[in-house]
């Protein structure tokens, strides 16, 4: 039998030869691309791929009354370095985190998120595509709803699936600005990739993604099948999931603070006449009672006004801290003020003149009091007091002198110089 050149036919090929894919990639991925699934060992459940359409199709009308259909599904399972090769170069990543610290990814094409985030703030999409843009951390705030109640649907498909245990406990995490990460954070082991296309809003725009996660489930074996009731108790890895979730995203959040010295109040006339270089006074104290508040007024700390590395800054203390010294800070600023400061002070304006007090009124005379009519304008004169009305003098001891034997005697004095005889001479 005549034989075309360079082809040999399968008899003459080595053994092994027409089985072995290790030399040919290609073909190796086909031959991966179309393993059937665990799952579907199960009797009467769906292939996976197709299971992952069915659920972005029910998530999407009850979510956001967005209309998905899916167009095509695959799933192959991948190495590490295969799965990097072949991730897109635009697209919002968002990073899964599922029981065990096991992690996965799912890709969503600008086309994708953007008709996500359409439907949710506008309610239609617009017609075309969007354009291309790096998702931000707002856009993945608005798609992590969406990706968690697609994986909550795909995974209670296969609740009683022991095999399909790799689809279960996994929930949104963060997102990643793009791909390269991923070869840092995921682990070096097999992983399957559920590629999928979508028709989104009845032809309106096409969009595509990937669900990456690991190959061997980490899922406890025999757990609780959920019974889709409200209210029913979520799976602990699916709340430690949630609870990681909720921290990263809390702890990520941008807040703003107030450092307030003072509050007053001032008429709206006041306020329209304030001008460039006009002083608002500040009461004593008030630099070393500074209260940081958030936007609302609540207050988080207190703190001290002062400076470092020439810029205003604020030290933090505790409540009810006064401060290393207890000197009055506005005393002491006063006190230093300079010759220009003092003409900036005497600058300020004047203050308003005030009224003269009012005269007061004649006062009324005293009434006369009793027992005093005989007193006169005389203080001197007692002629209204009667003698035998004053009480009698307790008598001295000794007799009227000073001690038993009265005042002593008094010692003999010379006699006197003749003066008249002085004044002669």
């Amino acid at each position: 039998m005549a034989q075309r050149a360079g082809i040999r036919p399968a008899w003459d090929m080595p053994d092994g030869a027409m089985t072995d894919t290790s030399r040919d990639p290609v073909l190796r991925r086909k031959l991966a691309a179309a393993a059937p699934d665990p799952a579907l060992a199960v009797a009467g459940l769906p292939p996976v791929e197709k299971a992952l359409g069915l659920a972005m199709a029910r998530v999407s009308d009850r979510m956001m009354r967005l209309v998905v259909a899916a167009e095509a599904a695959a799933q192959a399972t991948r190495s590490l370095a295969e799965l990097l090769d072949e991730l897109p170069a635009n697209g919002l990543y968002a990073v899964l985190e599922g029981p065990q610290e096991a992690q996965g990814v799912m890709v969503l094409d600008n086309a994708l998120m953007g008709a996500l985030i359409e439907q949710q703030t506008a309610g239609a999409l617009s017609p075309g595509a969007p354009v291309a843009r790096k998702p931000t951390r707002t856009d993945a705030a608005l798609c992590a709803d969406w990706i968690d109640a697609v994986l909550r649907a795909l995974a209670e498909t296969y609740v009683e699936a022991a095999q399909a245990s790799w689809l279960s406990g996994f929930g949104f995490s963060c997102h990643l600005p793009d791909a390269r990460p991923l070869g840092l954070m995921l682990e070096d082991e097999p992983y399957r990739v559920l590629d999928f296309a979508l028709d989104l809003g009845s032809g309106a725009r096409k969009g595509a993604g990937k669900l990456i996660l690991p190959a061997l489930g980490r899922a406890p074996e025999g757990r609780p099948a959920s019974t889709g009731e409200p209210g029913a108790a979520p799976h602990p890895d699916a709340r430690a999931a949630w609870e990681r979730r909720m921290e990263a995203q809390v702890m990520d959040a941008e807040v703003t603070l107030l450092a307030v010295l003072h509050r007053t109040e001032r008429s709206i006339g006041q306020v329209l006449d304030f001008a460039p270089g006009d002083l608002l006074a500040l009461p004593p104290g008030a630099l070393g009672a500074l209260r940081l508040e958030t936007g609302d007024g609540t207050a988080v700390a207190c703190g001290r006004l002062g400076q470092s590395a020439g810029v205003r800054a604020v030290r933090l203390v505790e409540a009810g801290e006064t401060g290393e010294a207890q000197e009055d800070p506005l005393g002491a600023a006063m006190a230093a003020l300079d010759d220009e400061g003092a003409d900036r002070a005497a600058g300020l304006p004047r203050m308003p003149e005030t009224e003269p007090l009012p005269d007061l009124p004649e006062l009324p005379d005293l009434p006369e009091l009793d027992g005093f009519d005989g007193m006169g304008e005389d203080p001197d004169s007692l002629a209204g007091l009667d003698d035998d009305d004053l009480p009698e003098l307790p008598e001295l001891p000794g007799g009227g002198g000073a001690g038993a034997g009265g005042l002593p005697d008094l010692p003999e004095m010379a006699d006197l110089p003749d003066l008249e005889s002085r004044t002669a001479s």
